[in-house]
């Protein structure tokens, strides 16, 4: 649904003449070229320009060796404007090259100096770059603030190329955030301004990706309007993976309709395309999509090959997410055949690879973040900003530290629970032939506890690293706040690896246990504060009921350490029931704290999540203040 929209904008201006001479455009785009120039600065800008045609034939190598020649000259000729041009260069080679961390930091740079030379004209466009770059790793809301200055700017001047490639890349944000309305209206802008400059392979981008927007919000009629309108602009001169993206668009409508036939026609007609054009790429997709296809009409037996021919270009262009799909495809596939040791066979596999995927996408963000600190100074040297500049720009930072926290947590809560989740169904499967499988299921649940346990544990030190690098109180709380949530759950996992019954929680002793880690976390000493157990120790119960509940669970006692039992409290005292009467369980925490009127607005978030818990749990619940702060829940 993305085509078109990045190719736009690979270097800082834009031309109508793109249409018909890409190349030469590109060419142009790379040289910011000035009606003045002299003789030596051609001279000079040319291996620039020959950088471009090393990037349109993918010799990324040859062509960061080319530009780092030249930005070796502009910085001995101190030539900021050249100098911007060679970092913004660099910045799409890294991108090309599957490296949005480098992509970003050089892509910063170039903007920050044209921001110091007030370049007006090419300020907007770096911004457009960045924006893009931004959107296609997900960080949408960094993506939204630069795409729509930049949007601003070209409106403003009237500037109709780029002002579509702004539209277009916002409604791709749009629909990614599933904002559905606002993405058709940027891309219906985007659309009206390709189609009055005779722009066809923009308007055939622009079709496409309306199409993608109704098929997202289940519009299968509105959304193969859109489909076949642009499959009729997508001649032979179009990139044949723009073209068998259009078609497959076309087939997944079929499919998801369960109209298996013509869904089968246009999955075919795809495939064909990426093979004469021997596109390992598409093609590792296409034998994706033909396998889910057939293993949704009952042909077992060629889902299974066409998911095995996938995983091996799966391996080879290095697609480790189709790659995971495709193992858990076979997972069912051969769960659907009554070969159960196939099916755990492909399910060791993916959650051998999924582990891979997790731990290098850790790596990275650490990485982001180390050279998100290293950015930051070399931007120093390189900006002429005033202090009031610079300390707005630092709010601006620790605001972005503090969404990257949230969305990190977030991420991979929900990795965890999916991954999780899939174990779990692929067990009731099997429950059926249990005595034959009991001992290896038994051994693979354990395991999965403990690589969960391992991945929380990973969190954790993630999270001890921003602490480490952060100063601001708010963001620290934050942060420990996670933390916590992260122990909250870890210490589910922990517990299940060696209990006899992996799937059932003993509430009582985790309960104990949790408190006393928040104590040491927080540093109180346990034998000022007074706590009463009123637990039944026998009750235990099932795994989906225990992280909400261990998550409710650690709010209300962190709130309670934090703002009823402190120093404040002469007597401090906390309450926590839980028994079992009438097959409902009844939690109930109390402390004889100032109650919950007078506890700061911070704790707001909490109240909001522990909100979600309950609705998770079904739960009935009752607060008041008596004497301190009462929680009650009521969960079957």
């Amino acid at each position: 649904s993305d085509v078109c929209s990045s190719d736009l904008i690979i270097t800082f201006e834009q031309s109508p003449m793109k249409v018909c001479f890409p190349l030469l455009i590109s060419l142009f785009l790379c040289l910011f070229t000035h009606a003045q120039e002299s003789k030596e600065q051609e001279k000079e800008v040319s291996p620039l320009a020959y950088t471009v045609d090393l990037l349109s034939r993918g010799r990324y190598d040859s062509a960061l060796i080319t530009v780092n020649t030249v930005m070796a000259r502009a910085q001995e000729s101190k030539d900021s404007l050249l100098l911007a041009k060679c970092l913004n260069n660099i910045g799409i080679i890294y991108r090309r090259k599957g490296d949005p961390v480098k992509s970003f930091f050089y892509y910063e740079q170039a903007l920050s100096i044209l921001q110091s030379i007030d370049d007006k004209k090419q300020v907007p466009v770096a911004m457009l770059n960045l924006g893009i770059a931004y959107k296609e790793q997900a960080i949408y809301d960094k993506a939204l603030r630069l795409l729509l200055e930049a949007e601003k700017d070209f409106r403003n001047r009237d500037e109709a190329v780029n002002l579509s490639a702004a539209y277009n890349a916002l409604g791709n944000v749009y629909k990614y955030q599933k904002r559905y309305d606002k993405a058709l209206e940027y891309h219906a802008n985007a659309l009206k301004l390709r189609q009055d400059s005779g722009y066809i392979k923009g308007i055939a981008g622009s079709l496409n990706n309306i199409g993608s927007v109704y098929k997202d919000q289940g519009n299968y009629d509105s959304a193969l309007i859109y489909f076949n309108q642009s499959m009729q602009l997508k001649d032979t001169s179009f990139n044949p993976e723009e073209r068998a993206n259009t078609v497959s668009n076309i087939a997944e409508i079929h499919y998801l309709r369960k109209d298996y036939r013509l869904a089968e026609k246009f999955y075919n007609l795809a495939h064909d395309i990426l093979q004469k054009a021997n596109n390992k790429a598409g093609l590792t997709w296409s034998f994706r999509d033909l396998a889910q296809l057939n293993f949704a009409k009952g042909n077992y037996s060629l889902a299974a090959r066409q998911a095995q021919h996938a995983i091996e270009l799966a391996e080879e262009t290095g697609n480790k997410e189709t790659e995971l799909k495709c193992y858990d495809l076979l997972k069912k596939i051969h769960t659907s055949r009554k070969d159960y040791a196939s099916a755990l066979h492909y399910a060791q596999r993916y959650m051998d690879l999924n582990d891979t995927v997790l731990g290098e996408k850790t790596q990275k963000l650490v990485l982001q973040l180390e050279v998100k600190y290293e950015t930051e100074k070399k931007q120093q040297e390189l900006a002429h900003l005033s202090r009031e500049k610079d300390r707005t720009e630092t709010e601006l930072k620790l605001k972005e530290l503090q969404l990257e926290s949230k969305s990190t947590f977030n991420r991979y809560l929900i990795i965890t629970l999916v991954l999780l989740s899939a174990v779990i169904f692929l067990l009731l499967l099997l429950f059926r032939d249990r005595n034959r499988f009991a001992k290896k299921l038994d051994t693979v649940m354990r395991e999965l506890h403990h690589r969960v346990k391992n991945n929380f544990q990973v969190l954790q030190s993630l999270f001890n690293l921003q602490l480490s690098t952060v100063q601001d109180a708010t963001t620290k709380e934050l942060i420990n706040s996670n933390r916590n949530r992260i122990m909250a759950m870890m210490l589910i996992h922990s517990g299940l690896y060696f209990d006899e019954d992996v799937t059932r929680v003993k509430i009582g002793n985790y309960i104990q246990e949790l408190v006393q880690n928040l104590l040491i976390i927080y540093e109180l000493n346990p034998d000022r504060i007074r706590i009463e157990y009123d637990i039944d120790n026998t009750l235990d119960i099932d795994v989906d009921k225990s992280i909400p509940l261990g998550l409710l669970i650690n709010e209300l006692v962190t709130n309670a350490l934090k703002y009823a039992l402190g120093k404040t409290n002469p007597n401090p005292l906390l309450k926590i029931h839980f028994r079992k009467s009438q097959g409902k369980f009844h939690l109930i925490v109390k402390d004889n704290g100032p109650g919950m009127d007078a506890t700061p607005e911070k704790r707001s978030f909490g109240l909001k999540l522990m909100e979600n818990q309950v609705k998770f749990l079904k739960g009935a619940v009752q607060t008041r203040n008596d004497d301190g702060f009462y929680y009650a829940i009521t969960f079957e």
